[in-house]
């Protein structure tokens, strides 16, 4: 019974589901620690000096430390967040079961509140995905809410403000708009995760792209829904650069052979494969 939120995924096809899954950590490993704690019937006070307790806080914290070693080798990083969730968890689990067996009111309501902070981060999410949802026809446009636009393999980005002295590199632009400065590396961009609403009923997908050089060039596009990596749900184009402003727009006609677009969860702006650094200027990704 214990070990039932292994066997339990939340479906998370929007942010807030994804963020609660982790949260399940904290739930699981309080389960865990009241499990144990009762198993072996350990005392319900003075528990930090009590040598059993040491040694049950100690294999959890193990048992979390290892799950995330062991996902690092199949394919997926190890998170110190997690380890974080498993410590509330398991703070959570052992003030819950001295609460208990010292009929206290007062510890429960502590342990309450320490559970909140594995919820925190499910709040935030919730909050901007409801930003981002209300800004919808934009996707980002780097003057409202974009909280998940963050440089992608290599690539790093900030914003730039129209006072700055970036911006007069971008005539006619007199808002905020993403910079990427890339290296000669494969595929460096712009990843916006986990930050869409539906896109049915929209017919396209459009950039602002400015391409400070007198060569042309290209800027690659990938796309892919919840579903990925799991199933090969994404959406991969190129289109061309010129020097100067650039209209970049995509079907999503044709985007949605390959991705779910109720469930769209990634969209990269990127480099295809560039020999040599630079930079390059993106503003108001939105649907029409």
């Amino acid at each position: 019974m214990l070990l039932l939120p292994l066997l339990v995924k939340l479906p998370a096809y929007s942010p807030t589901w994804q963020a609660l899954n982790d949260t399940a950590h904290s739930v699981l490993f309080l389960l865990l620690c009241i499990g144990f704690a009762a198993f072996y019937k350990l005392p319900g006070q003075h528990i930090i000096t009590t040598r059993s307790w040491q040694l049950l806080w100690a294999a959890l914290l193990s048992g979390g430390v290892g799950i995330e070693v062991l996902q690092s080798f199949i394919g997926r990083s190890a998170s110190v967040y997690d380890v974080f969730l498993d410590s509330i968890g398991i703070g959570v689990g052992s003030l819950l079961y001295c609460a208990w067996q010292q009929k206290r009111a007062s510890l429960a309501a502590i342990a309450c509140a320490l559970m909140m902070f594995a919820f925190i981060n499910p709040l935030w999410v919730s909050y901007h995905s409801h930003l981002l949802h209300k800004q919808l026809p934009i996707v980002c446009n780097f003057d409202g809410p974009c909280p998940w636009a963050l440089g992608f393999n290599q690539g790093r980005f900030k914003t730039l403000k129209p006072h700055m002295p970036k911006n007069s590199l971008w005539p006619n632009n007199n808002s905020e708009f993403g910079l990427l400065n890339y290296p000669a590396a494969p595929y460096p961009g712009i990843g916006i995760q986990n930050a869409f609403a539906s896109w049915a009923g929209y017919k396209e997908l459009c950039a602002e792209l400015y391409w400070p050089y007198l060569f042309d060039s290209q800027i690659g596009i990938h796309i892919h829904d919840a579903n990925f990596p799991h199933k090969s749900d994404k959406f991969d184009s190129t289109a061309a650069l010129k020097p100067g402003a650039n209209t970049v727009c995509i079907s999503l006609e044709v985007v949605a052979k390959n991705v779910d677009l109720t469930a769209a969860k990634t969209l990269i702006y990127y480099k295809p494969a560039p020999k040599d650094a630079g930079e390059l200027y993106l503003d108001n990704i939105r649907l029409r």
